[in-house]
């Protein structure tokens, strides 16, 4: 349990640091009528992405997938990977799921994907850390599910020992 809690503080303070870092950057430009938000620079793009709805979530993804690989723009895979695992982005205070889900790993990927690229070819440094802090969150949540499943076994042992010792002694 108290792991859980350090990796839980842990988190947030990833998520904190990621939020003071968008207050102190600049004013998200709001989305035009009939403008996608893949312009915006990183900061301004992971706030269109919490705050908007999740159709307009979907429709940016879509968009986002059929154009990854034709454009030479490898920020969009950073896109991508924060609107694939889009329920991260929405609410990372929810209760963290069980294990690793298959959107998170597939964010984890695009982010391997654009950091390859990053070793080649220029990318914009804003995301090239937004990347690099995406990636410490889903991490930080692997290692989350991986400590509650720890914590869960070593229950499990303890309450299989509380049954075998003698009452009263």
């Amino acid at each position: 349990m108290k792991t859980e809690i350090v990796a839980g503080k842990y988190l947030f303070f990833l998520l904190a640091t990621l939020t003071t870092m968008v207050a102190c950057t600049t004013t998200p430009q709001l989305q035009q009528a009939g403008e996608h938000p893949g312009h915006l620079g990183a900061m301004d793009f992971y706030l269109w992405a919490t705050a908007a709805t999740p159709g307009s979530l979907r429709q940016e993804q879509t968009r986002l997938e059929s154009n990854t690989g034709i454009t030479e723009e490898h920020e969009s895979l950073v896109q991508l990977a924060l609107l694939v695992s889009a329920t991260t982005v929405r609410s990372p205070d929810l209760q963290i799921p069980r294990q690793h889900t298959p959107q998170e790993q597939r964010a984890l990927a695009l982010l391997d994907e654009f950091e390859q690229h990053a070793r080649t070819s220029a990318v914009r440094n804003d995301y090239l850390a937004l990347a690099d802090l995406w990636r410490q969150v889903l991490e930080m949540r692997l290692q989350v599910y991986l400590l509650r499943e720890q914590i869960e076994a070593l229950t499990t042992i303890e309450r299989k020992i509380d049954r075998r010792e003698p009452e009263g002694g």
